[in-house]
């Protein structure tokens, strides 16, 4: 979803693999959904920071980017769109850019580097603005490298980074961002530190962390539940999204403060879904509406959209839900009103905020290779498939979801 949502399990653990499988982010393989200011929440239902940040020392390079070079045939693993033409892919040896809507794709991968493993964590904020995490390739989850740009891959900055690749972006502005690491996960908990930065990247703050097996104090975000994804619509106000083994129990964490302090957020599961295991998803605002997929289980796998008008201070679950749709991630709103969720087979589209969806099927038999999507208006998306030999394909669509073209076979 494009801010929207554009980035993407066991009762516990197995239904992460279900339910996480994949955005970027509309999204922590796939490239991320943009992200927009909206007004602030009141901040009095979660206290004030009381653990002094950590900030991170950059030792900083600066590496400008060869002659454009066009690659041929990339095996993405990553699109970000931001018009009809003009994009971003990731593979795991390049960082490109498009000007045609992705029949031609310029290699704009910072000098020097060659692989990135199989994908590498990063976040598109615009056409300018890109963060790509280089792993420590011994540890992932120790600390790497983060290469960044603000003129669209021309150039590069290279300093270093308090965290491995096993994480999540959301930047809010070019300057304002937020990073959750992966700390490690056992027994349906996950450990995670949340950290900030106010310079577009050069520098960074840890403003939480877990310490595992530590005792949890008021304000913490609770090392129970498996985290799907980090999203923050401006420098204070952000939430946490996951999954817990919990009958009709919403995993949604708010912060208002800038994620030194978190505070579960209510919301209520419809009642005609009966009892369900509910897997949440990061929101996107689009002004003051927020968009949050949630994915219930019960006797099959639904997804229900959850709405906010105001600015996220409460969320509320739309009338009609998606039957059969498993993924939550490979879900993409472009306004408050029109969205995209590939279903199985199909694509559930929907024109009135999901008070009510219409079936669309695609001219490709898209099936269980179905990786990630990405639209920028209601005609324009991408599709990004990959078979059981991790070949990927991407292919275009210009009527919403019928007619499809393969661009990269």
């Amino acid at each position: 979803m494009k801010n929207r949502l554009p980035v993407f399990l066991s009762i516990g653990l197995i239904l992460l693999a279900t339910l996480a499988c994949s955005f970027t982010t509309n999204t922590a393989s796939t490239l991320p959904e943009n992200t927009a200011t909206l007004p602030k929440v009141a901040a009095t239902s979660v206290p004030p920071a009381s653990t002094q940040p950590i900030t991170s020392t950059p030792t900083e390079t600066s590496s400008p980017t060869p002659a454009l070079a066009i690659v041929a045939v990339p095996q993405l693993t990553g699109i970000r769109f931001f018009d009809e033409n003009q994009g971003w892919g990731v593979s795991s040896q390049y960082i490109l850019r498009t000007k045609d809507g992705g029949t031609t794709w310029y290699n704009v991968t910072p000098a020097g580097l060659t692989d990135f493993g199989y994908s590498p964590t990063s976040y598109f904020l615009d056409m300018s603005h890109g963060w790509v995490v280089l792993p420590n390739q011994s540890d992932p989850s120790s600390p790497g490298k983060l290469n960044r740009t603000s003129d669209g891959g021309a150039s590069w900055q290279e300093s270093s980074f308090p965290a491995g690749s096993g994480g999540s972006f959301s930047f809010v502005d070019p300057n304002t961002g937020f990073y959750m690491a992966a700390l490690g996960a056992g027994a349906g908990s996950e450990w995670v530190a949340v950290e900030s930065t106010s310079d577009g990247g050069a520098t960074w703050k840890t403003v939480f962390t877990h310490v595992p097996g530590a005792a949890e104090n008021p304000g913490d975000l609770p090392a129970g539940g498996m985290k799907s994804g980090i999203s923050f619509r401006d420098a204070t106000h952000g939430w946490v999204t996951g999954n817990i083994p919990m009958d009709n129990y919403i995993y949604l964490y708010y912060s208002t403060d800038g994620g030194s302090k978190w505070a579960l957020q209510p919301a209520t599961v419809p009642t005609d879904l009966g009892t369900v295991f509910a897997g949440t998803y990061p929101p996107v605002f689009f002004g003051q509406n927020g968009i949050m997929p949630v994915t219930m289980i019960a006797n099959a796998t639904n997804l229900v959209i959850y709405k906010s008008s105001d600015g996220g201070a409460s969320w509320a679950p739309s009338p009609a839900f998606v039957a059969n749709a498993g993924r939550g991630e490979l879900t993409d709103f472009v306004s408050p009103n029109d969205g995209f969720v590939w279903a199985n087979g199909r694509f559930a589209v929907t024109h009135d905020g999901a008070q009510s969806w219409e079936t669309v099927t695609p001219s490709v038999a898209f099936g269980d290779n179905f990786s990630s999507m990405d639209f920028v208006n209601t005609s324009n998306g991408w599709v990004l498939t990959m078979d059981a030999n991790s070949h990927t394909t991407l292919y275009k669509t210009t009527d919403g979801g019928t007619k499809w073209t393969t661009l990269i076979p």
